[in-house]
């Protein structure tokens, strides 16, 4: 996991080695580094016995293959039942004039938004419109404080994040 200096998370990937998969083959990054450009190096070890030493490079999405988190970790990332079905990135957080509402799943929004503020209140509620993945929210009208995003789905999956409103 990739926390935020503030510990949100940003993003959360599970690395494995396809021919060393199964119960008995445990995998450990234990030691990572960031690089100036934001890549990360990290080591770690497995305990099956046909390997001793992990040693791996990822971009700052935390992807093997770069360019992962625009195609929503599909291809290295298979979802597991019961697992959440949505990725939803709120940025920049914090934020001053606009926040953006990327949705990071295989299709756009089709549920109800609501915004609530420290205490609990709900100050707006919304619908996404059109087809796009990505939602533009003016904050201007809002004063600064933390904020919660509450969403679900038409099919009832929900989802909540949180942002800070300078």
């Amino acid at each position: 996991m990739k926390f935020a200096s503030n510990g949100d998370s940003l993003w959360m990937r599970t690395y494995q080695h396809p021919p060393l998969q199964g119960s008995f083959s445990v995998h450990w990054l234990r030691h990572s580094i960031e690089d100036p450009d934001g890549s990360i190096v990290a080591t770690g070890s497995c305990n099956d016995g046909q390997q001793d030493l992990w040693v791996i490079r990822v971009d700052s999405f935390g992807c093997l293959v770069p360019g992962c988190q625009l195609y929503d970790h599909i291809a290295e990332q298979p979802r597991l039942p019961g697992e959440p079905k949505l990725n939803i990135l709120l940025y920049p957080n914090p934020a001053a004039d606009r926040l953006f509402i990327s949705f990071r799943s295989a299709k756009p929004p089709n549920g109800t938004f609501r915004l609530l503020d420290a205490t609990g209140r709900e100050v707006r509620t919304f619908q996404p419109g059109g087809q796009s993945t990505e939602i533009e929210l003016d904050v201007r009208p809002h004063p600064p404080g933390l904020y919660i995003l509450h969403y679900t789905d038409r099919s009832g999956t929900p989802w909540a994040g949180k942002f800070i409103k300078e």
